[in-house]
């Protein structure tokens, strides 16, 4: 007997954290962006 209700959270929490973990990286970029001033890229 397989519980599916626990299976399809799984994934959800791993794109959540995911999700996350991206915007916390975005936010790092802007951060550093607006502290080092406009950077040529």
């Amino acid at each position: 007997m397989v519980d599916v209700g626990d299976d399809a959270e799984v994934p959800n929490l791993r794109r959540r954290s995911e999700r996350l973990v991206g915007e916390a990286a975005d936010g790092n970029l802007l951060i550093n962006r607006a502290v080092q001033g406009p950077t040529v890229c």
